[in-house]
């Protein structure tokens, strides 16, 4: 549970980052003091990840979202993506699926009704060619 809670608290932070342009700590931080809580190391890890390697992590959503831009998806899908390919490619402690299952679990909460077919479509994608 506390892996899904980082989850989240990285999701709500990279939102942040994305809407009002937070610096990555601020966004975190903010967050924990908000919910009174301390910060769990896998958040700091996921965010500074994600940050560090945005290009890399864009140009896999791009190439497996074909016929739609990055710029339109919505913040939430489009850093959820980002977490999940981040743990993907970087983090090869989490099985594929954990990562996968993780972020569908996030659209579900935080996302539209149809979303986590959406991101679990392109995250297979992703593994897929990492299999082959």
């Amino acid at each position: 549970m506390v892996k899904r809670e980082a989850r989240e608290r990285a999701l709500v932070a990279l939102y942040q980052m994305d809407v009002v342009n937070a610096e990555p700590k601020e966004a975190l931080m903010d967050r924990y003091e908000y919910d009174e809580v301390k910060p769990i190391p896998l958040s700091i890890e996921l965010i500074q990840g994600v940050k560090e390697n945005l290009e890399f992590v864009d140009e896999i959503i791009s190439k497996y979202s074909k016929e739609w831009d990055i710029s339109r998806f919505s913040n939430i899908d489009r850093n959820i993506l980002r977490i999940a390919i981040y743990e993907i490619h970087f983090m090869e402690k989490i099985p594929y699926k954990v990562s996968i299952n993780e972020a569908v679990e996030l659209a579900k909460t935080f996302s539209t009704e149809e979303a986590y077919k959406f991101i679990n479509g392109i995250l297979a994608q992703v593994v897929k060619e990492l299999e082959n």
